[in-house]
């Protein structure tokens, strides 16, 4: 028997859709995420690094011999849904469009967050948020820096039950990677959230030591409060070694402890396999911070692919923010911090 899945009803309430309830209907779930192949990149690599929204698909769900759930793909570029794109037309037309879905339409998506994020670290006149020899790296660190699991570990964690409990994390990040970049907190402050910009160049065997201030008040406070480090390089490359990338370059975050935080989402040791490391440490650990308490994050750099022969610029962000309702005032509290220290050489946004 055919029929439309209730959850486009739902979630694409533009699209008239006929719902049958049947017994087997329950038999298809929602996973709350976008999907994508299993089995990660190169060297078991959390790729991609990150999802963005490439619209919206109608699926028609029917069953085969054996009562297996079928659902197969009603896709269109003259009826929603989908991203709306320009597109050819007929002759003497500029305003032509069309419906799009998959991952051409999520670049392009992606590529219009990248250049509003450019022309944030471009500020007018001589003045640059951001060193120009650094803008391509900061972009990319700044894009993965909003990406979260958000809800959709637990919708792995039903999908997927029989992976006991120690597993769970590393499967859960081999299918979410980093999660789904959320465009709308992309470098942007408020009282309660900080975004914090650090580059510079490594070479082999070189760390380099950042110090990010934490907000007074916080002190023995059992708030909720998170921090999320992004990390992101470019590295040279030898094209005729199998891992060609010539640059190994992790952080590794010195008290976190300390501060209150405990690593959450993405699996700690997959992280440190790609080309971008994302970790979110969050906690309610009531905790003392003395006035220039700090969270120390160490980035390293060491040779791979047969050594290394340049330097390797990075860009380390960090977001540290509390909950809404919160009366701390972050963003006053840690920029404060930073313009009046002498060790911590980082912008703030």
């Amino acid at each position: 028997e055919d029929g439309s899945n209730g959850w486009m009803r739902a979630h694409c309430p533009s699209v008239k859709t006929e719902v049958r309830d049947t017994r087997q209907a329950s038999r298809l779930r929602n996973p709350g995420f976008r999907r994508h192949a299993l089995g990660g990149g190169q060297s078991r690599q959390l790729k991609p690094d990150f999802f963005a929204d490439g619209g919206r698909v109608l699926h028609r769900h029917r069953w085969d011999e054996d009562r297996n759930v079928i659902l197969d793909l009603m896709k269109s570029a003259d009826v929603v849904p989908g991203l709306r794109v320009a597109s050819p037309g007929q002759a003497g037309e500029t305003d032509a469009e069309r419906w799009m879905q998959g991952t051409s339409a999520a670049t392009g998506f992606v590529g219009h967050e990248a250049a509003q994020v450019l022309e944030m670290l471009v500020l007018e006149g001589d003045d640059s948020f951001v060193d120009p020899r650094f803008h391509g790296v900061a972009v990319k660190a700044l894009l993965v820096n909003t990406a979260s699991w958000e809800d959709a570990s637990a919708a792995v964690a039903d999908a997927i039950p029989s992976v006991d409990a120690r597993n769970a994390r590393k499967a859960a990040s081999r299918i979410l990677s980093y999660g789904s970049m959320r465009p709308n907190r992309v470098a942007l402050c408020t009282a309660r959230r900080i975004t914090v910009v650090s580059t510079g160049i490594l070479y082999e065997n070189e760390a380099r030591v950042l110090d990010i201030p934490l907000p007074p008040s916080l002190g023995g406070s059992s708030e909720w409060r998170r921090l999320s480090l992004t990390l992101a390089w470019l590295s040279p490359v030898n094209p005729r070694h199998r891992t060609y990338r010539q640059a190994r370059v992790w952080f590794n975050v010195l008290n976190d402890i300390n501060v209150g935080l405990s690593r959450s989402q993405a699996d700690w040791q997959a992280v440190r396999r790609g080309t971008v490391q994302h970790e979110i440490f969050e906690g309610t650990r009531a905790i003392a911070i003395r006035r220039g308490a700090h969270i120390r994050v160490k980035v390293n750099c060491a040779a791979s692919a047969g050594g290394l022969s340049g330097a390797v610029p990075f860009s380390l962000v960090a977001t540290f923010e509390v909950a809404d309702t919160s009366t701390i005032r972050v963003y006053d509290e840690i920029s404060t911090a930073i313009r009046v220290s002498t060790q911590v050489r980082a912008r703030v946004r």
